[in-house]
């Protein structure tokens, strides 16, 4: 029962955080030199449209491996160059893990992961 609620507490305060980050970007937007690849959408922009492990430069210098999500479902307004945080296909990752794992991130870009250290993304 414990264990139960400890879990429960550690998903909450990871769905605070995402949540704070999201309003925080959606208020201040990116900041970043134009031509840094900062994230999935930069890609897009410059062309690039077959879905695969990409690297950026979020914070600068320091490239990060990530999925980037180039096919587009159709609608106008969802064209692609979307950068995958988490992802999960076949189970092969276990993804109940402590908070301190999810903010630095694991798993492997490859398959299943969680990209971890999201604030570097939006600078």
């Amino acid at each position: 029962m414990v264990e139960q609620e400890e879990l429960v507490t550690t998903k909450i305060a990871m769905m605070a955080f995402l949540l704070a980050l999201l309003s925080v970007v959606m208020v201040s937007g990116c900041s970043q030199d134009k031509d840094m690849t900062v994230d999935c959408s930069d890609l897009f922009k410059s062309g690039q449209t077959i879905s695969g492990i990409y690297s950026i430069y979020p914070a600068g210098d320091i490239p990060v491996w990530v999925y980037c999500q180039m096919i587009s479902d159709g609608k106008a307004e969802y064209k692609g160059g979307w950068t995958v945080i988490q992802r999960r296909m076949d189970g092969s990752v276990n993804f109940y893990r402590p908070w301190d794992q999810y903010k630095r991130g694991f798993g492997n870009v490859e398959s299943e992961y969680w990209l971890g250290k999201i604030s570097q993304l939006f600078g």
